[in-house]
């Protein structure tokens, strides 16, 4: 039966009816005009169906028969008379293995699937269940497409009659239920809700992908299906998937509060319930940042700040792993709520200020840091304090970047001057811990790949400072003029800045295309190659910073006749991009420290001794670097504000000297 009907390819012309929604013209093809007997049809494989009995069992191209065409196209009259002419169409698949059922409910129309499901009731219990719950290729039956087409009456009639089609999962464990309430359609899961009261419904009934149920769906769609869920089975609230998960879980990671407040209200105990790796809602609220929701679950369960996960971690360590600063504010902020959390030790001993500096957050050690209950002093059971690691993270860069730029570096700076002790291993050891575990095919990799780039940038700073060279602003004074060819601006003190620097930030970007064509490449030894390779990083900086200056005054000189406003506002604006650092630095450095010991503020006039202490380490310090970084953003300005009245004094003496010693004419 099912194979006849397979067999014979539909006449065209009643496809293009279909398309064309033409009933008329679709019976007149078919041959339902008139009342015509059942026609048994016996046709070769692969025929052309053109005569009046081959039209019942013919198909389209994607497996459609005349029944799947009709209920699709909401043909009501010509379905009933198609399905008596060939009742066994009622169970008839396409290539997707879609029924006419399938069909009629993603078309929503109810009144057809009324009709076909009184064709099924006509043949039977049996029939009625196979046609009722047939799978596609997806494995859905007709009930999803209704789900997934917002049909809530479609819903209704095949829930009323089969209850169990809606225990039906398809190929990925989806349930229609799921399915409505993923989608957001409140009214499918509301018309599910009400005809399951009463019942005791199987796991099958709301079971969703990867072992959730429609609690965990509704939770990130909205409130309203999240308390018409928990009305219904509340018990759903403490269903986890296969990964461990709640809905508290799901809602706490996206950062729903109002979601965990109504799952809290119903079970206050959710938040004592972790998930596989051991992490309860509040440690993922922390790790995703979400404040809000912590404080929803502290306010319901005030001890959560006490339940620690698989590595022995609390909700602070991770926070400050993750790197997400407002929790790690709000812990601080509360001090006497939660004063044990910032010095707890996990498994492998370590704070969250050891995690935070090994993760490199340092606004997240900033702050840990400026709270006087952090202990900077805490060893981990590797014997390493909070010292040990922002020292280790000095040396664990990979040799390119000036150890000045490095956030460890400034982090390592505070906690010296704040006397935070060193642990019970040696620095040496420390550090040749760390390069045991580096990958030297990714580290040349690396190396490679900087090499290039720095490449590329010093040759694009040297095309552009040579040919700012000899296309001067302002131009070139005429050919009648007594200083012909000259600039016509040369005698202006902003130009000559404009001059200067541009000439050392061609230099720079000279010297380092140099320096990585000639040592940085064809040095074999790694240490040697890396040691060009910064060295041509430090020269790019410098030029690059010499380049936002030039341009800047060249600005100026072109801008100030007219505006000199905004040809100041240029300079500043350029002056500040030299700076991006400073505010990082100050408040790892000297925010750390005056607000760990107490000091409200600052004055130039009245500098505590360990501010003053910081200020002259920074210049003569215990590393040649920190002088280093203070030359390379004070260098560009002192070549734009010293150098023209330099040059230009040097040429009054010259001057005077040669018409001092000059034969008198």
């Amino acid at each position: 039966m099912e194979l006849s009907h397979r067999r014979i390819l539909m006449d065209p012309d009643i496809v293009i009816a279909v398309k064309q929604g033409d009933e008329s013209c679709f019976a007149r093809l078919v041959g339902l005009e008139e009342d015509e007997k059942e026609i048994t049809i016996d046709a070769p494989n692969q025929c052309i169906a053109r005569n009046e009995a081959d039209f019942f069992l013919g198909v389209t191209y994607t497996g459609n028969s005349l029944l799947h065409l009709a209920a699709s196209s909401n043909f009501l009259d010509l379905v009933e008379k198609i399905w008596r002419k060939e009742r066994s169409l009622s169970a008839a698949r396409n290539k997707m293995l879609d029924t006419p059922l399938h069909l009629a409910a993603r078309n929503g129309n109810h009144d057809m699937i009324s009709r076909l499901i009184g064709f099924s009731d006509e043949m039977g219990a049996d029939v009625m269940k196979e046609v009722l719950r047939a799978r596609n290729k997806n494995g859905e039956t007709a009930l999803h497409e209704a789900a997934r087409h917002n049909c809530a009456i479609v819903a209704h009639l095949l829930i009323t009659a089969d209850l169990g089609l809606a225990t039906v999962v398809d190929h990925q464990g989806i349930s229609p239920f799921y399915l409505a309430t993923q989608l957001g359609y409140v009214d499918v899961v509301r018309e599910l809700v009400q005809s399951s009261i009463g019942t005791e419904v199987p796991r099958a009934y709301y079971a969703g992908r990867d072992g959730q149920t429609v609690l965990h769906a509704a939770v990130l769609r909205s409130k309203e299906m999240t308390e018409e869920l928990l009305k219904w089975k509340p018990l759903l609230a403490r269903m986890p998937d296969n990964s461990g998960s709640t809905p508290l879980h799901f809602a706490a990671s996206y950062g729903y509060d109002k979601i965990v407040h109504v799952l809290l209200k119903c079970d206050y105990s959710l938040s004592y319930l972790c998930d596989l790796c051991g992490f309860f809602p509040v440690h993922v609220a922390a790790k995703m940042g979400h404040v809000q929701v912590i404080g929803e679950i502290l306010k319901r369960c005030p001890d959560s700040d006490e339940l620690l996960d698989n590595k022995e971690r609390n909700f602070l360590h991770a926070a400050a792993q993750e790197g997400q600063y407002n929790v790690v504010r709000l812990v601080c902020h509360t001090i006497s709520k939660h004063k044990e959390m910032k010095n707890a030790q996990d498994n492998d001993g370590n704070t969250p200020l050891h995690l935070a500096i090994n993760s490199g957050h340092e606004m997240i050690v900033e702050r840990l840091m400026r709270d006087k209950e952090v202990s900077l002093n805490i060893s981990n059971k590797k014997g390493s304090t909070p010292r040990d690691q922002s020292e280790l993270g000095t040396f664990k860069d990979d040799g390119l970047t000036p150890n000045f730029q490095q956030v460890n570096f400034w982090i390592n700076m505070s906690m010296r001057l704040l006397g935070a002790y060193c642990g019970s291993r040696r620095c040496d050891q420390l550090i040749d811990d760390n390069k045991s575990r580096k990958d030297p095919e990714k580290e040349n990799e690396k190396l490679t790949s900087t090499i290039q780039t720095i490449g590329l940038g010093s040759v694009l700073i040297a095309t552009a400072t040579f040919a700012a060279a000899f296309s001067m602003p302002g131009g070139y004074r005429a050919d009648d003029h007594h200083k012909a060819g000259s600039p016509t601006l040369a005698d202006k003190y902003a130009f000559k800045a404009f001059l200067i620097l541009d000439t050392m930030a061609f230099i720079f970007a000279f010297h380092s295309t140099m320096l990585l064509m000639f040592r940085g490449v064809t040095s074999s030894k790694p240490h040697l190659k890396k040691g060009f390779v910064s060295a041509a990083l430090w020269y790019i900086i410098l030029a690059s910073r010499c380049t936002i200056l030039s341009f800047a005054f060249a600005i100026y000189v072109v801008l100030s006749p007219i505006n000199k406003v905004l040809g100041i506002l240029a300079i500043l604006g350029a002056i500040l991009c030299q700076y991006d650092l400073i505010g990082r630095d100050f408040n790892l450095a000297s925010g750390v420290i005056t607000q760990r010991r107490g000091w409200k503020q600052v004055r130039q006039n009245k500098l505590p001794e360990a501010t003053l202490r910081w200020s002259w380490t920074t210049f003569f310090g215990y590393e040649r670097s920190k002088f280093l970084y203070w030359l390379e953003m004070v260098f560009p300005l002192l070549c734009a504000g010293v150098g023209p009245l330099i040059i230009d004094q040097a040429w009054i003496i010259c001057r005077s000297l040669i018409i001092f010693t000059a034969p008198s004419i």
